[in-house]
């Protein structure tokens, strides 16, 4: 016997034969969805390969036009400020933001466009980190009881009467200098920051100070570069580190609360406890900053920074900072100020207060100057700074000026 032990179809019943075609029928439909299934999902990676070949070629496009539009300060181009423009020149978009954050914080409505600009300035015009950042300031400021007075007298301001004598104090900013990019100037004495004798209430005070002094007297045009910073790790080592839980929390409440973007940290020398530290921070510092940090030695330094701004210790032109001769600097300024009318002393009948009744302080003046330069000579005695609350740039006629400005720069 030969041949398929399986019934030819002559052999098979009607319902036999029904079942073997609906079996064959399935087997074909099967065979068919299988086919437009492997189809399908051939078309669905085709699709999905394109999709992200295309969205890497914008992405990439992106990268390419944000390369070519990367502008100096890294804010956006239509805030870039020109020499056709007033120093403290603030932009239609600016206005707009500075308006809604003045709705969204209510405790700003008496301070200048300028005071809240430079915040915006600080996180590069994002509005809730800039918002973040105004509401950490504020806290931090009623937190340890500094009073704004305006203008900002160092001489006259409540907090700080009380520092007559002598502070030693690592980190100063050098008023009026600048770094080869136009950028303002300070210095960080690591060697000198002992954790043991930190006063946390003397420091922020200064710093609050400082912030609401530099809107004063420095330009917009200059905030928008940023700020430089010369670390000198001279006599620097484990003594100066404070990791207690009081040192943390100082670093805590420093970090994300100034207006104060760092572009550029200009170190100086390091030894065998800064090399150990860098390796550290490495791990933990953002590759953003760290791409910030520039290991110099003096020569370096001083082409990065003008001889004139550059201190004395770094073989420069200008007087080395202690708080002896910086003080004076800060006064001489002041009194500048103060002899040309932009800053006045509120007159009451006990002598002078601000608007707040705090005597020997200062009050809110509007200067008649409103439109001219905010900004710092090299000589304490040229300075042209202007005055409305925490600066300029809020009062009707000085927006109408901008709005020309804008109108030119278009």
């Amino acid at each position: 016997m030969s041949g398929s032990l399986l019934p030819s179809s002559s052999y098979m019943s009607s319902s036999e034969k029904d079942k073997a075609a609906e079996k064959a029928e399935k087997a074909e439909k099967e065979k068919a969805e299988k086919e437009q299934k492997e189809k399908e999902k051939a078309e669905k990676a085709e699709k999905e390969k394109a999709e992200k070949a295309e969205k890497e070629k914008a992405e990439k496009d992106k990268k390419k036009a944000k390369e070519k539009e990367k502008t100096f300060n890294d804010l956006a181009p239509e805030y870039q400020w020109n020499p056709s423009l007033d120093p403290d020149h603030i932009f239609d978009g600016e206005r707009e933001l500075i308006k809604q954050l003045k709705k969204d914080l209510p405790s700003l409505e008496n301070e200048s466009d300028k005071f809240v600009l430079v915040f915006l300035l600080a996180r590069r015009h994002d509005y809730k980190d800039s918002l973040d950042l105004l509401k950490k300031f504020i806290k931090l400021q009623t937190d340890y009881g500094f009073t704004p007075s305006y203008p900002p007298s160092f001489s006259h301001h409540p907090n700080l009467i009380p520092l007559s004598k002598s502070l030693e104090i690592p980190m100063m900013l050098a008023i009026g200098e600048r770094d080869k990019y136009d950028r303002m100037l300070r210095y960080f004495f690591m060697g000198q920051d002992n954790p043991d004798s930190r006063d946390r209430k003397t420091t922020y005070c200064l710093m609050f100070w400082e912030t609401y002094f530099l809107v004063n007297v420095e330009p917009l045009s200059v905030w928008r570069n940023g700020i430089s910073i010369v670390v000198d790790f001279k006599g620097f080592g484990w003594k100066n580190i404070d990791m207690s839980s009081k040192g943390r929390a100082v670093n805590r409440d420093v970090q994300g609360t100034f207006p104060f973007r760092f572009r550029s940290f200009y170190c100086v020398n390091g030894g065998s406890v800064v090399g150990a530290l860098v390796q550290a921070a490495k791990l933990v510092v953002p590759k953003k900053i760290m791409s910030r940090v520039n290991w110099i030695d003096q020569t370096l330094l001083k082409e990065s920074i003008p001889s004139k701004s550059l201190l004395k210790r770094y073989d420069g032109g200008e007087s080395d900072l202690y708080f002896d001769n910086w003080i004076v600097k800060v006064r001489e300024i002041e009194e500048s100020l103060f002899q040309k009318g932009i800053w006045k002393l509120k007159e009451t009948n006990g002598g002078t207060e601000n608007g707040n009744g705090l005597s020997d302080s200062v009050t809110t003046t509007t200067s008649t100057t409103s439109s001219s330069s905010s900004s710092v000579s090299n000589s304490p005695s040229e300075p042209e700074p202007r005055t409305p609350r925490g600066g300029s740039g809020n009062d009707d006629e000085s927006h109408d000026h901008d709005e020309e400005d804008s109108e030119d720069d278009e």
